[in-house]
């Protein structure tokens, strides 16, 4: 079994690919700020997401004597804001100040991710190696 394909790992990648598209998404409305009529798009948080999609991390079996399971791609669904920031003249209702915070979130969110991913592969590597020297 890779270590890419336990279900911590497959959730951990899930949560990556998520805070990814809310950069790209947060990167587009800041793109189109200086566009008149203009809305905010968002994306739906990564809870509501696994919700949604009833997504299960689970087992997946090397032997016959393993639990089963499986485990459910997510899907992002981006949708337009409700909650609008004041429209401007030309009816732009995207702030560019709130975007560029919720792009410092979305990166943080991704470092803190990748280091728990960097944490993990450390401490299956440590229990690899205690057994090896023999």
């Amino acid at each position: 079994m890779a270590l890419t394909s336990t279900p911590q790992a497959q959730l951990l990648f899930e949560k990556m690919r998520h805070t990814q598209a809310r950069q790209e998404n947060t990167s587009d409305n800041l793109a189109r700020s200086g566009v008149a009529g203009e809305k905010t798009k968002e994306i739906e948080p990564f809870s509501q997401a696994l919700k949604h999609n009833s997504a299960t991390a689970s087992i997946k079996t090397t032997n016959a004597h393993h639990l089963s399971g499986s485990v459910k791609d997510v899907g992002f669904k981006i949708k337009k804001s409700k909650e609008q920031a004041e429209p401007t003249l030309t009816g732009n209702s995207i702030s560019p100040e709130e975007q560029l915070l919720q792009l410092n979130e979305a990166a943080t969110d991704f470092y803190r991710l990748q280091q728990v991913h960097k944490s993990e592969i450390e401490r299956i590597k440590t229990v690899l190696n205690m057994g090896g020297g023999k």
